[in-house]
């Protein structure tokens, strides 16, 4: 493939984000998840409909050069959230609130996508999720978010511009429309963190690693278990 940017691999189908904005997949498509209009499968790259200006891929969602945020898919066949829309789609559609939800359209300069879960900061630093069962909402407490990541297991990460990392795990509605239920954990005085397949990693400002989600083949460096819902400290000693 010429003009390579990002490469983007999912469980059965992998996705191409070329230098142009052209957007290409290839591999299974019985969830829609190469975006070419089509069911049928393909072992060569096709084009996602009308993508020419994308400017970063998240597995089967992409950021436009518009901070508009379009997915492919099917959210029940692994990485491919569609926000509220949790069926088959083989063409882009845009992440879009639901009228009287706390969420935008645009405006967005990154974003996350898990198996579960999308995310999105905006040029103002505010946070916003979404997921088969919560519309696409603010983040609250989060207004200087500057990172985000997502992850089977871990769901989505926001890092705050004051070192904090917000995570949140099993969307749901609170009982108020428009808002998540509370993170799951939070961490402080957070340097970076990366957000893997089925697992997450942070290092803290003293250069201490935790890490949480799945333990296959110890990705957590932790023998507590096969998962871990909140971090466990990465012990470098032992």
């Amino acid at each position: 493939i010429e003009n390579l940017a990002v490469l983007a691999p999912g469980a059965h189908s992998t996705c191409a984000l070329l230098t142009t904005g052209v957007v290409l997949c290839w591999g299974a498509n019985d969830g829609g998840q190469l975006g070419d209009g089509t069911f049928e499968d393909s072992a060569a790259p096709v084009a996602v409909l009308d993508m020419t200006d994308a400017v970063q891929l998240e597995r089967s969602c992409v950021l436009r050069r518009d901070g508009t945020v379009w997915c492919w898919g099917d959210g029940a066949y692994g990485p491919f959230t569609l926000g509220y829309q949790n069926t088959g789609r083989p063409e882009p559609l845009p992440v879009e609130p639901r009228s009287g939800a706390s969420g935008c359209s645009s405006g967005f300069q990154r974003i996350a996508n898990g198996d579960a879960a999308g995310g999105a900061i905006d040029g103002l630093g505010r946070a916003y999720l979404w997921s088969a069962t919560v519309d696409q909402v603010i983040a609250d407490g989060i207004v200087a978010a500057v990172d985000l990541g997502a992850a089977q297991g871990v769901e989505l990460c926001f890092l705050h511009e004051s070192s904090q990392l917000t995570c949140w795990s099993g969307f749901e509605y609170s009982g108020k429309r428009g808002h998540a239920h509370p993170p799951v954990f939070e961490l402080d005085a957070i340097r970076r963190f990366s957000a893997g397949w089925a697992h997450a990693c942070a290092v803290s400002l003293a250069g201490e690693v935790s890490c949480w989600g799945y333990n296959d083949d110890g990705a957590l460096g932790w023998s507590g278990g096969s998962k871990s819902d909140s971090p466990v400290f990465v012990d470098f000693d032992n």
